[in-house]
């Protein structure tokens, strides 16, 4: 089965991730050991259920319509190759037109905010140790309360943003016909099938029988 997902993608938010990781431990170990003490009006908890909720409600609304239209993993749609190649086609400016340039401009944000969200999530993973980092932070002060209502944040932010981008970026169904137009030749093209042999009429071959010679005494009596 072919794979739907862009490995250069892949191994991008792999990388961020990684590097997020480190900065988060980075973070950790030279947090500052004074801080601002725990103030009760910035935690935002309640703001967070909600847009838990909205998530939640979001992503199932999502799901519904993509089993309606035929297509199935919605989440994982930002990191198939088909997704990379309206990227490319998008940043390509190919013709360069005024809406080629805006589709781009817009595009560039969008994309770092998608790039960003996997560093950040990965980096509230060791940073979130240290307590200058939760004390005042929305969910704080503890771990869990911090982390959980930033990776409520980030879920949403990146699906957002990709929701974003598809409305943006070149449509699917020219960065199909423009992957599909010219890359068959005559010399990848499958061998036809019995049924088309049959179909194709045989080659007409010429006559070659030819009447005999008559002999002499046919010419003879022939002969005026």
């Amino acid at each position: 089965m072919d794979n739907p997902y862009a490995k250069p993608t892949l191994i991008a938010v792999g990388a961020l991730a990684v590097l997020g990781v480190v900065a988060g431990v980075v973070e950790w170990q030279t947090a500052p050991v004074s801080y601002p003490r725990n103030d009760p009006a910035s935690n935002a908890i309640a703001a967070h259920w909600v847009l838990a909720g909205v998530a939640a409600v979001g992503t199932a609304i999502a799901y519904a319509l993509a089993r309606r239209r035929g297509r199935r993993h919605v989440l994982s749609l930002p990191f198939r190759r088909r997704a990379l190649r309206r990227v490319v086609a998008t940043l390509k400016l190919r013709p360069v037109t005024m809406l080629a340039v805006v589709r781009a401009l817009v595009t560039l944000p969008l994309l770092y905010v998608l790039l960003w969200e996997p560093f950040r999530a990965a980096m509230q993973v060791f940073a979130a140790l240290a307590p200058s980092w939760t004390a005042n932070a929305w969910g704080g002060p503890t771990y869990w309360g911090a982390s959980l209502a930033h990776w409520v944040d980030g879920y949403l932010l990146f699906y957002a943003s990709a929701l974003l981008l598809d409305v943006v970026l070149v449509r699917r169904d020219r960065v199909d016909d423009h992957a599909t137009t010219g890359t068959r030749s005559s010399a990848t093209m499958p061998p036809p099938t019995a049924r088309e042999a049959k179909s194709v009429p045989a080659t007409i071959q010429p006559d070659r029988t030819l009447p005999p010679a008559p002999d002499s005494a046919t010419r003879t009596s022939m002969a005026p």
